[in-house]
């Protein structure tokens, strides 16, 4: 959540962006479950970086491991950067 969505600031909240996903999650928190895989999110930068790194169920193009992604978004425009790790 933003400050736009009642969040502090400008900042992304952990909280309440794990509210509002509602996804299961892993048994130590690290990461969400979804039908198609995994998500790691991080909150960084006392809160104006967010970072998600999908694990995949399928195998990525590196025939070895499975498609990972990671997408980040910097400051309080959002601006989003997706790179293909795999």
């Amino acid at each position: 959540m933003t400050k736009s969505s009642a969040g502090g600031n400008g900042a992304w909240d952990w909280d309440g962006l794990m509210t509002y996903i509602s996804y299961p999650t892993t048994p130590n928190g690290s990461k969400i479950v979804t039908k198609n895989g995994k998500v790691r999110i991080r909150v960084t930068n006392n809160g104006q970086k967010l970072i998600f790194v999908g694990y995949g169920n399928e195998i990525g193009l590196d025939e070895d491991k499975a498609v990972k992604a990671r997408l980040v978004l910097r400051g309080p425009d959002a601006e989003p950067r997706l790179v293909f790790l795999n």
